[in-house]
């Protein structure tokens, strides 16, 4: 019998066989609008033929015990102006800036937060209060999203956290010249991921868990020993918490994963996404199944950058090629690398590439697979 969308994820998410392969548009749920009306088709087509999955993060959080002031103010670039935040901690104030534009152009960080090891004492100088908050917002979003698909509760990631509050050149910088530092401060964050996991595990929250940003600390960026270091001995710590009340730990990573998948996997990951072929990875699909697809599941494949360019025989080509690499014996989730609703509009070509994707998903990865083009 056919199975339910939730039914279809969760199988595939416990490396197990489900009537087909699952097929995901990245970014698009059950609650999903188009931005502009050139994405209506991909959202349509996706919200009724894909298999859905949310997310939820909100609900408990922990007060910061220091007054944290914002301002804003005129910038020098043309067109944005300047967002100061400043926390006052008890060992002094840390200041970030980052640029805006109220028409919606991106903005970024002008100024991180910690540039110093005096700013990193400010930083752990701050005192958190208990967390508190309710856990209801997630089972209200379970129900919303029914049969349809699946519900994802968010993860705070210790080195990532770090990372952010430092900029890549600051985190690259400190892991030579500040490296003691770097653990005080991601053991902090580790601390405090564990007694939000704890409180919303022992509430009933899961089994999916989700997280980003060890992508920022594997190579050429970081070392594989920056990543082991940083990355694997910190995460194995609360992915055996998740795991300890059953549930299941989905990760996004972007870029070559040849010299660290098996640190994802002893660090306890049960999904790694996205996966991108080479060349914007550095393995090809069918490798990373016989490495580790009995041991994780796998999601993506599809880089978001051939949506763009490809045409639909090729997208399809590609669909039916991903499936064949991966999809044998379950444990394989297709999807693309990025989200959909990146630019204002969609062109004709992106919208025909993404239908092209869905149709063939979901044509090509019937169980038991067939070879046949």
């Amino acid at each position: 019998m056919p199975m339910t969308s939730h039914e279809r994820l969760m199988a595939a998410y416990r490396k197990q066989e489900p009537d087909r392969v699952p097929v995901r548009v990245w970014a698009v749920d059950d609650r999903t609008q188009p931005i502009h009306p050139s994405y209506a088709p991909i959202v349509e087509a996706a919200r009724e033929k894909t298999d859905l999955v949310g997310g939820w993060g909100g609900g408990p959080r922990r007060e910061m015990l220091c007054r944290v002031t914002h301002e804003e103010r005129p910038s020098r670039i043309a067109e944005f102006e300047e967002r100061v935040t400043t926390i006052h901690t008890p060992a002094g104030p840390l200041t970030r800036v980052d640029v805006f534009n109220r028409s919606g152009k991106p903005g970024y960080c002008m100024k991180h937060l910690i540039e110093s090891p005096e700013d990193a004492k400010r930083w752990l100088s701050i005192s958190f209060g208990p967390i508190q908050g309710e856990v209801s917002g997630f089972f209200e979003r379970v129900r919303e999203m029914g049969d349809r698909g699946v519900i994802m509760s968010g993860v705070s990631h210790p080195m990532y956290a770090v990372q952010d509050r430092l900029g890549p050149e600051g985190f690259a910088f400190w892991s030579i010249d500040e490296r003691p530092l770097l653990h005080e401060m991601i053991q902090r964050e580790l601390e405090m991921t564990m007694e939000y996991l704890r409180y919303v595990l022992e509430r009933g929250v899961g089994p999916l868990f989700a997280y980003v940003g060890p992508e920022v600390c594997i190579p050429p960026s970081q070392s594989v020993r920056d990543f082991e270091d940083f990355v694997v001995h910190y995460d194995r710590q609360w992915i055996e918490l998740i795991h300890g009340f059953g549930g299941i730990v989905w990760c996004h990573c972007h870029g070559n994963m040849k010299a660290v998948i098996e640190g994802f996997n002893r660090a306890g990951n049960d999904v790694l996404q996205p996966l991108e072929p080479p060349p914007w990875g550095d393995i090809e699909l069918r490798d990373i199944k016989r490495q580790v697809g009995r041991r994780m599941a796998l999601e993506g494949n599809l880089e978001k950058h051939e949506m763009y360019t490809s045409t639909p025989a090729e997208i399809r080509e590609r669909v039916r090629q991903a499936i064949l690499d991966a999809g044998e014996g379950g444990g394989f989730v297709l999807c693309p690398s990025a989200g959909l609703q990146e630019w204002p509009t969609c062109d004709e070509q992106t919208v025909a590439n993404f239908l092209a994707y869905i149709d063939a998903g979901r044509e090509y990865g019937k169980y038991p697979l067939s070879r046949e083009s």
